[in-house]
């Protein structure tokens, strides 16, 4: 019996690792059982000002993500105060370091108003905003670079006031 355990968990290490190294992104869902009645209230835009700088990104597939989403390190998210979503098919995904996209059902119709606003939703985009809730940048999804993203924040004024 303690064979057929081990064996069992070796299989399972070894598919893990497998599909590591093939890039297949992982998926994380809120299960509804374990989710309170304030976090299932649709959320608002406003719910992120001073609280969070953003990321919002529009595309028609997943794939063209995985490359940014490898740069990601979720230590370098917090110390910017930085959440990403994308909205794929009309659905909202939280991004986050090892290719694991969140989904995030509660903001799809957030993303789809604020990409709408910003004339974001009939092309493969992103913006950057900021804790203040305006527009830093936009950027074509082609060239999106988490990099270029972090050193732009890093010259912000409020980016300048947290270093110090």
């Amino acid at each position: 019996m303690l064979k057929r355990s081990l064996t069992t968990a070796v299989l399972l290490l070894a598919i893990a690792l497998s599909l590591t190294a093939i890039n297949v992104v992982g998926f994380e869902v809120d299960n509804p059982q374990h989710v309170t009645k304030k976090s299932t209230d649709t959320k608002q835009f406003s719910d992120f000002l001073w609280q969070k700088r953003l990321v919002l990104i529009h595309s028609d597939t997943q794939p063209p993500l995985t490359p940014f989403m490898w740069e990601l390190d979720y230590e370098s998210l917090t110390e910017r105060k930085l959440a990403i979503y994308a909205l794929i098919n009309q659905q909202s995904f939280q991004l986050l370091p090892n290719t694991v996209m969140r989904r995030t059902p509660t903001l799809d119709q957030v993303l789809m108003q604020k990409l709408t606003e910003h004339q974001i939703m009939n092309s493969n985009s992103a913006i950057l905003i900021g804790l203040d809730g305006d527009v830093k940048a936009k950027y074509p999804l082609a060239s999106l670079s988490y990099e270029r993203i972090k050193a732009l924040i890093d010259t912000m004024p409020m980016r300048q006031a947290e270093l110090r």
